[in-house]
């Protein structure tokens, strides 16, 4: 028998190795910056709990997504979900912008916008007409301008393009077909499982108060989560917590006790002890680490 192929590696930016644990973040910069940097080789990798948008104004490359053969000719827009493994070859002419987005990020976006990023569920390659890319180009430039420099309502500025970006996302989602499709059920299972999750995660329910309310038993709740995340229904749901822990570290000056009372832990030693677990610092080290910043950091 031979060898099992060895796993694509799970990486945060391609061939850096820094941990990036800020649940709001937002990465943009140029195609060519780090194709280049790699002889316009990408290897197989995937991204657990981040996005990408790949946007190719000129060029073209050829794509690999979960071993699927893709052909990528500007101007096209490629969007590949969290966990999908992915790898390119580009022509050294290729131009464009690459955007890596956290999924807590994104699902915040969807709470404001009240509009479902669906778009940002399925690997998907758009075609773009010329009105579509004279408006993505605009907005991608935007993007980084904001992303590069230290402005005045910078974070604002960047939340506000974001927002309109993923808007044009949607529209052209309503007149596109998927590059691969999720297998459709179990898809469902899964975003209906992610909004569930948004809205009980801070009571701390069992995988089997989800599994009931999806009609679905916990073991195939929690096989679905491992095919198409991952992860398992307990981490997924863990996850949650932990950005809504995060959040409240970074971004408040709430006491660590009263953060683990709002979670629902019984008591603040549980709470230290779960997100130590989870990330390898006390919540006080982690906030030490962070200080106090603005709602969404980017980079």
């Amino acid at each position: 028998m031979s060898p099992a192929a060895p796993k694509a590696p799970v990486v945060r930016i391609y061939g850096e190795n820094q941990e990036q644990d800020n649940p709001d973040f937002l990465h943009v910069e140029l195609l060519l910056e780090r194709s280049s940097r790699h002889e316009f080789k990408i290897r197989p990798h995937r991204h657990n709990g981040l996005h990408q948008l790949f946007f190719l104004s000129t060029g073209s490359g050829v794509a690999h997504l979960d071993g699927e053969e893709t052909c990528l000719q500007a101007p096209c827009l490629l969007v590949v979900c969290e966990m999908c493994v992915h790898d390119f070859q580009w022509e050294p002419a290729v131009s464009g912008h690459v955007l890596t987005l956290a999924r807590p990020l994104c699902q915040r976006l969807e709470q404001h916008l009240r509009t479902p990023l669906q778009a940002l569920t399925q690997t998907r390659l758009y075609t773009l007409d010329a009105p579509a890319l004279t408006g993505l180009t605009q907005l991608f430039e935007q993007l980084l301008v904001e992303y590069q420099r230290q402005a005045p309502a910078r974070i604002a500025a960047l939340e506000a393009l974001l927002s309109l970006l993923l808007v044009r996302l949607a529209r052209l989602g309503e007149r596109s077909h998927p590059a691969r499709e999720e297998s459709g059920r179990s898809g469902r299972y899964l975003q209906a499982f992610g909004a569930l999750i948004e809205t009980h995660h801070q009571q701390q329910q069992p995988v089997s108060f989800y599994a009931e309310r999806l009609g679905i038993t916990p073991t195939y709740l929690n096989a679905l989560c491992r095919e198409l995340s991952g992860q398992s229904a307990l981490a997924l749901i863990h996850g949650r917590l932990l950005v809504a822990a995060k959040r409240s570290l970074i971004y408040s000056d709430t006491g660590i006790s009263e953060i683990a009372w709002a979670l629902n832990f019984s008591e603040p030693a549980y709470f230290s002890r779960f997100f130590k677990r989870l990330t390898g610092l006390s919540p006080r080290e982690f906030r030490e680490r962070h200080g106090r910043m603005e709602y969404m950091v980017a980079g």
